[in-house]
């Protein structure tokens, strides 16, 4: 090892503490410039590796936000499939009364026709009394109207889920390709697949639920109106219509 004292001339210390060195250390008695180029490039050095770590910093801080934002998004979109799937699970709300009241419309159809045949063709209100169940049937009918009004509160309930499950699939691959971009961090809220295909499964079959009793409802007031209407072409039968 050796050491080199620079005299830039100025003699703070004094030549004889130059040349004390000098003789103890085997330094040079020659005054030399100070490198200030490679100062200078070793201070822009520092400071340009100081800023790539705080840049590498800020990028693994944003691609964390990116992951937490994603698990964020798709977990509310398995609570959204899971609540918009159970409404529609249970159809719509007035599906069961209008069925109710289609029923109590044919019964009346069916007792306005009992009328007709009791009083039979010679009575002289017998016309009217078959207008009077041609009229019920046609309320009949008009209850199979709001059956299909009900069909299509149900298919707006159905296309809100499948939008939470078209949500939830975008979702889903925008958090895995934020994974992906930092693989080290693995927050507690991560979602699963299986906690997806569960929440998909689910929301299908809610769905079935639903629109079997809508088509359970619609078949049967059809039904309904088949007969009301039969009771209807009968009383005009007998009233020579």
């Amino acid at each position: 090892m050796s050491y080199e004292v620079v005299d830039t001339g100025a003699h703070i210390l004094g030549t004889q503490l130059c040349q004390y060195m000098t003789t103890q250390f085997g330094a040079s008695s020659t005054a030399t410039a100070p490198d200030l180029f490679g100062i200078v490039a070793t201070a822009d050095g520092k400071a340009q590796a100081a800023q790539q770590a705080q840049s590498s910093a800020q990028a693994e801080a944003n691609d964390q936000a990116a992951v937490d934002q994603g698990a964020s998004a798709v977990q509310s979109d398995i609570s959204s499939v899971a609540s918009d799937a159970a409404t529609a699970a249970l159809g719509p709300p007035s599906l069961a009364s209008d069925v109710l009241q289609a029923q109590k419309d044919l019964a009346v159809t069916a007792a306005d026709l009992k009328i007709v045949e009791n009083e039979g063709s010679g009575n002289l209100s017998c016309g009217a009394d078959a207008g009077t169940v041609a009229a019920d049937a046609g309320g009949v009918q008009a209850d199979l109207g709001g059956i299909e009004a009900d069909q299509g509160g149900q298919t707006a309930s159905d296309s809100s889920v499948t939008g939470d499950e078209s949500r939830l699939a975008s979702d889903w691959q925008q958090l895995q390709s934020a994974e992906a971009a930092v693989p080290t961090y693995q927050p507690g809220n991560l979602p699963t697949q299986d906690q997806i295909a569960a929440a998909e499964k689910s929301g299908t079959s809610l769905l079935a639920k639903g629109d079997q009793a809508v088509a359970a409802a619609l078949s049967k007031v059809q039904g309904y109106v088949n007969q009301a209407n039969a009771d209807a072409s009968k009383a005009s039968s007998i009233c020579g219509g």
